[in-house]
């Protein structure tokens, strides 16, 4: 509750912004550029909205 960071707002022409590079995250083509070796950590906790409350993680 004392972040400051907590709780701001997002402007809404924010928002696409931060969406538009989405299509590009499944292209074939970039994601075989990726080293097979390079570890990638993927986190999330249970009160992660994105996760369903949990369920995904």
């Amino acid at each position: 509750m004392a972040d400051s960071w907590r709780g701001w707002d997002v402007p809404p022409d924010m928002i696409p912004l931060l969406f538009a590079p989405a299509p590009g995250l499944a292209d074939p083509a970039l994601l075989s550029r990726i080293r097979r070796d390079l570890p990638i950590l993927i986190a999330s906790g249970g009160a992660d909205p994105l996760a369903a409350g949990g369920v995904l993680i």
